[in-house]
């Protein structure tokens, strides 16, 4: 891993992949973490634990929301 990736970024490639293939949420991190490179959503592989802490998020965010509310940039 050349640059570690910030939270953000990480957590709007998440974002984009998760619209994109909803079924990417139930992945293990480190796994969702490649599969974000493979699709061209991060050009650099992500820390498990920035995922995790990206995936948690999005999650708390759907208790308060709902699932499928647009995000900001949306």
């Amino acid at each position: 891993m050349k640059n570690e990736l910030d939270f953000d970024k990480v957590l709007k490639a998440l974002e984009r992949a998760l619209v994109d293939n909803p079924h990417l949420r139930y992945l293990p991190a480190e796994v969702l973490g490649r599969k974000l490179i493979l699709g061209g959503y991060l050009q650099d592989a992500p820390s498990i634990r920035l995922v995790e802490e990206a995936l948690g998020t999005l999650k708390a965010e759907e208790q308060v929301f709902g699932p499928d509310m647009p995000t900001e940039e949306a």
